[in-house]
């Protein structure tokens, strides 16, 4: 009865560490002995493998975009740098 109880104490620990959760506003890396095995941009419960693959969470709502700077030429004809940030 105790052997039964502890092995399904080591069954449930490992589920529990195998199963993982991505929120609408992430993606997840998969990561396996630190190399890149999966991208998951998919919300919803999914599975790795236990004490081998590490998730590493990123942000989809964050997007930086920064182009280069322009020149432009105003109607006085004054040179105008423009710069931007979004």
């Amino acid at each position: 009865m105790k052997k039964r109880l502890v092995s399904v104490a080591v069954v449930a620990v490992i589920l529990v560490s195998s199963a993982f959760k991505v929120n609408e506003t992430q993606q997840a890396l998969v990561l396996r002995f630190g190399n890149a095995k999966t991208v998951i941009t998919t919300a919803g419960l999914h599975f790795r493998v236990p004490f081998v693959d590490n998730v590493k969470y990123i942000e989809k709502r964050v997007l930086n975009l920064d182009p280069p700077a322009e020149e432009v030429i105003l109607g006085d004809t004054k040179r105008l740098v423009v710069d931007v940030f979004a």
